[in-house]
């Protein structure tokens, strides 16, 4: 959610579901929060994903910069693994993936 506090690590594994950090592949030093959608070997949105390649979209899709604007993210621009948010103290708890 917008304003949440989390706790991230580095990815070594992405899955389908993941919240992961992101770099924006045209902005640098801009990094933003998305849902991976789409794994190598996925047809999204009217292409196949090729090794190293992820679809990412935000959770609130009508509102969100992401992989349907920007295309693919390679492997290169997934920083972490979203885990835990911690703040604000209503929301504390684990980030849990969501197979879609």
């Amino acid at each position: 959610m917008p304003g949440d506090w989390a706790v991230a690590l580095e990815a070594r594994a992405i899955n389908r579901g993941d919240v992961v950090v992101v770099r924006h592949p045209l902005r640098p030093g801009i990094e933003m929060v998305k849902r991976v959608t789409g794994v190598p070997g996925d047809r999204v949105g009217g292409i196949t994903l090729r090794a190293g390649q992820w679809f990412v979209e935000g959770d609130d899709s009508g509102r969100s910069i992401d992989s349907r604007e920007l295309g693919p993210v390679g492997r290169e621009h997934v920083v972490a693994r979203v885990l835990f948010v911690y703040w604000p103290p209503g929301r504390w708890g684990p980030v849990r993936s969501s197979a879609r």
